[in-house]
C-alpha cells in the first residue's frame, strides 16, 4: 500500500465467440496499466488480462501469475 500509483490505463477487449452464442459480452478484456514507483519515480508496466473464452484445453487450469523485474521474475 503506498508504494506506486497507476499513470495510464489502456483496455482492450475481444468479441465475437460469446455473442455468437447469444451473449451481449466480451470474450476477453485486457488492461494495460503504467505504474510509478512513489519514491523513485520510475516506471513500471503491467498487463492483465481475464477471458472467458478458450478451447477445449487445459488453459483454465494453468492458471498463473507472472512478474519480471529488474533483479529477477517469479512465477506463481
Amino acid at each position: 500500500e503506498g508504494i506506486a500509483r497507476p499513470v495510464r490505463v489502456t483496455g482492450t477487449s475481444s468479441t465475437g465467440v460469446a455473442k455468437g452464442k447469444g451473449m451481449d459480452t466480451e470474450d476477453s478484456i485486457t488492461l494495460t496499466v503504467q505504474w510509478e514507483n512513489l519514491k523513485t519515480k520510475n516506471l513500471g508496466c503491467a498487463v492483465y488480462t481475464s477471458s472467458w473464452v478458450a478451447p477445449k484445453a487445459d488453459v483454465h487450469s494453468q492458471q498463473r501469475f507472472f512478474y519480471m523485474g529488474s533483479t529477477g521474475e517469479v512465477t506463481v
